[in-house]
């Protein structure tokens, strides 16, 4: 089946990706695809995380990460119907909404490659928010002149602790890190936070990259607009309900805040941070090894696989195989029409993708492929004869 009717069938089963279950335009072009973007970060009461950045994208962007989220849906369909992450306290995290965060928002970092001066900007909108928010608690201003320089107030922690606050000594040790229904727990982000500046340092000063990481710097601001806009949710309730307590309070008796969200924000930002980060190749190497990119190069570096990392490895997958970043300079082909020229199939164990539009160069679909099982955890399997290709994975 094409890829066209399994979005379309899947964006008539609204329970498997519309989380708020909201009256959301169907986005299957460019011109819509930005308001769907807002509309679903809008339903969740978290507009603000996306609308500085969402505008300062191409609209084929907006398009691609439309595409990505309902592919990934599909991959994960096949991999684990119902995966979610436990919460200690109220109900599960479903991926639906796990989903929508991380991809929703994991091209935004593009502001700042498309204009590195975007930074000033950002950074004055942190400023005018300690203004703003400076009694509240929990906003705690990042000293570290290293994040000054992309306007960062909240730091994402590099551990995860659902309980963060309570003391550690207050409860057991099974009560850490992000726990998925599959078994999967997360207790830390994958890179260390200096192998991470290290990387987006590198990206701004080696030749042939000469820009800022949209993925890392993507990554920062998801956890940094997320908590920045808990906390001015929460002075809202406050206005309403001077009992409201700051770990856990609802806003207009509709949507649940609790200092839980912390852990899973961190996580969802560690996989916008890491799915950019590529392992050293022999071009590479030297390099990486004079920006102390240790965690980078083999054999410290540890290919992303689904039994390790569920969201990250779907992100991997979803945003490598998307066509419409791949194919929208192809001339006077649509968006649809792109779905419509590849046959796929979603497995338990693979993705399959075929060429069924001669307008489609398959070899440019190769060359998307080429290098991918060095960093995730597949085998890339090719058909020329049949303009074929499989990931299987392992």
């Amino acid at each position: 089946m094409n890829l066209y009717s399994q979005i379309d069938d899947l964006y008539r089963a609204k329970a498997e990706w519309n989380y708020y279950d909201a009256d959301i335009r169907k986005p299957f072009d460019k011109d819509k695809a930005r308001d769907f973007i807002i509309q679903y970060f809008e339903n969740g009461a978290k507009k603000r995380v996306v609308l500085p950045f969402i505008d300062e994208i191409d609209s084929m962007r907006h398009m691609h990460v439309v595409s990505a989220f309902f592919i990934g849906l599909l991959i994960k369909r096949e991999l684990c119907p119902d995966l979610v992450i436990f919460s200690q306290k109220y109900e599960n995290y479903e991926f639906s909404y796990l989903w929508f965060l991380v991809c929703l928002f994991h091209d935004m970092g593009y502001a700042i490659e498309n204009d590195r001066t975007y930074k000033y900007t950002y950074r004055s909108n942190s400023e005018e928010y300690l203004r703003k928010h400076k009694d509240i608690k929990g906003s705690c201003i990042v000293e570290q002149r290293r994040y000054k320089d992309l306007g960062l107030v909240f730091v994402a922690p590099y551990r995860y602790n659902h309980f963060s606050d309570k003391s550690k000594e207050n409860h057991s040790e099974k009560y850490e890190g992000i726990m998925f229904s599959n078994g999967v727990t997360i207790n830390k982000a994958v890179y260390s936070r200096m192998t991470a500046l290290n990387y987006l340092r590198y990206c701004k000063m080696a030749e042939g990259i000469k820009h800022y990481d949209h993925g890392i710097v993507g990554g920062l601001w998801l956890y940094d607009s997320l908590m920045k806009n808990y906390y001015i949710a929460f002075g809202n309730a406050k206005e309403k309900n001077k009992d409201a307590a700051c770990n856990d309070f609802c806003l207009d008796g509709h949507w649940h805040f609790s200092s839980e969200q912390e852990a899973i924000f961190a996580y969802l930002a560690d996989c916008i941070i890491s799915h950019n980060m590529w392992p050293a190749n022999a071009d590479t190497i030297e390099i990486y090894r004079k920006y102390h990119l240790d965690e980078l190069i083999y054999p410290k570096f540890k290919r992303i696989s689904f039994k390790d990392n569920p969201i990250l490895f779907i992100l991997a997958i979803a945003d490598t195989i998307e066509p419409i970043k791949l194919y929208s300079s192809t001339r006077g082909i649509s968006e649809e029409e792109i779905w419509q020229g590849i046959d796929v199939i979603f497995s338990r164990k693979s993705v399959t993708m075929k060429i069924s539009d001669d307008r489609l160069s398959f070899e440019r679909l190769l060359g998307k492929m080429e290098g991918l099982d060095n960093w995730i955890d597949i085998e890339v399997l090719v058909d020329d004869e049949e303009k074929e290709v499989r990931l299987e994975f392992k």
